[in-house]
């Protein structure tokens, strides 16, 4: 299998239809690489939640950009804003108490479905990066 990426560039504050549009083409991208596994099914759930929390606390972002890459051994999505230093994976993520709460459980379904979940800053943006092996692979 070659490498094969995708990259989609999203308004900082989306409606609704673009975060929900995220998911049906990184779900293309997977399945055309994968076929339709689980492990592409928690790469693209992880990458959707991570956008989804970038698009709602993010501070001076004016863009998203994010980079789904297929490799034979892994998938990685990266989620890249240029907004103020914003580091989700130093934050102790953590069920709602109320368990019928519509928020509060991205970050705990992110670190909880994915291999990895990593943060730096690189040149003025937050780069937030899901891997998810390739079953059997790591």
């Amino acid at each position: 299998m070659r490498e094969r990426a995708r990259r989609l560039r999203l308004p900082a504050r989306p409606a609704a239809e673009e975060v929900g549009r995220l998911g049906p083409v990184l779900r293309e991208l997977l399945r055309d690489c994968y076929g339709p596994t689980s492990f592409c099914d928690r790469a693209e759930l992880a990458a959707v939640e991570v956008f989804g929390n970038v698009a709602a606390h993010s501070r001076g972002c004016r863009h998203v950009v994010v980079r789904a890459t297929c490799l034979p051994h892994l998938v990685r999505i990266v989620v890249c804003d240029d907004g103020a230093r914003f580091d989700m994976t130093a934050i102790e993520p953590r069920l709602p108490a109320d368990p019928l709460a519509e928020r509060g459980r991205g970050l705990w379904i992110v670190r909880n479905t994915v291999d990895r979940f990593r943060y730096r800053r690189l040149g003025g943006c937050n780069v937030h990066a899901v891997t998810q092996f390739v079953s059997g692979t790591g």
